[in-house]
């Protein structure tokens, strides 16, 4: 079956909230995509990340931990979804499951500067026994549009 329609349509609309900087609207719609999904939705992990993103950037890292840990459960060969999940960990203080959540990232896409970066900032926070704002825990824009290829989806941002 794939994506719905319903999910889609709510997908475009939450990217489009959160660009604007509309975070909670955009919280919002991606809960609503997520609820249209059906089981075998292709993107149903992309729908957690930007979720994860929204929710981020409303301070709300309980919450978006659980999208980030969802979002890997789904589908844990995709880079981006570690990379959230580092970044949650990290805000959350959790240094050493966030150096393992940016390794598998890496893992995923070694070529990534982005996650390469997140890491060893992560490796220095936990070092410094620090938790301050790396390049892992900016949130970057959650995906616009799905892709059929893991790597035209590692790309896109």
């Amino acid at each position: 079956m794939g994506a719905s329609s319903e999910a889609i349509s709510a997908k475009e609309r939450g990217s489009a909230a959160y660009a604007q900087g509309k975070f909670e609207d955009a919280a919002h719609q991606f809960s609503t995509a997520i609820s249209f999904a059906q089981k075998d939705d292709e993107n149903l992990h992309v729908y957690y990340s930007n979720r994860c993103a929204s929710y981020l950037n409303l301070g709300n890292v309980d919450r978006a931990l659980m999208d980030a840990e969802e979002c890997t459960r789904l589908k844990p060969q995709w880079a981006k979804g570690w990379s959230r999940l580092g970044g949650c960990l990290v805000r959350k203080g959790r240094h050493d499951a966030a150096i393992s959540a940016f390794n598998k990232a890496v893992e995923a896409e070694p070529s990534n500067a982005e996650y390469k970066r997140a890491l060893a900032d992560a490796q220095n926070a936990k070092k410094s026994g620090g938790a301050s704002r790396s390049s892992a825990q900016r949130d970057p824009p959650p995906q616009q549009q799905p892709q059929s290829q893991p790597q035209q989806q590692q790309q896109q941002q």
